[in-house]
């Protein structure tokens, strides 16, 4: 699942965007149960077709902004999924932790800060 500009949240296949990916990739693999996991994907599936936040992505390059989940940007889905299946108060404090306690969206390297991956698979 991913936001995009484009077309809002949808479903995307890895495998599709990895063909065209100009870079380098790394695979974060989930430290979590089966019932954490249903958790993050019942809510990211509940979250299908909601519009791209043009606005919250402009301003949380600024300040971080608060969880806006009438519209959504990539980092803001990704942080939301993880937090509905480990809550916040389970997981190591670090930055990105407290600014998920504090209800804000997170960026793409705070996701990846998150407490709850396993050492990261470099895929590309």
């Amino acid at each position: 699942m991913e936001a995009t500009g484009k077309h809002g949240v949808k479903p995307a296949a890895l495998s599709k965007r990895l063909r065209t990916h100009g870079g380098r990739a790394w695979w974060h693999r989930l430290d979590a149960t089966d019932e954490q996991r249903e958790a993050i994907e019942r809510w990211l599936w509940a979250q299908m077709d909601k519009d791209y936040d043009f606005g919250g992505v402009a301003l949380n390059i600024g300040a971080y902004v608060s969880e806006d989940l009438a519209r959504l940007f990539c980092s803001e889905l990704a942080g939301g999924a993880i937090v509905r299946g480990v809550p916040a108060e389970t997981m190591a404090p670090n930055d990105a932790v407290r600014k998920l306690r504090d209800g804000k969206a997170l960026r793409p390297w705070d996701v990846v800060a998150l407490p709850v991956f396993l050492p990261a698979w470099r895929i590309l």
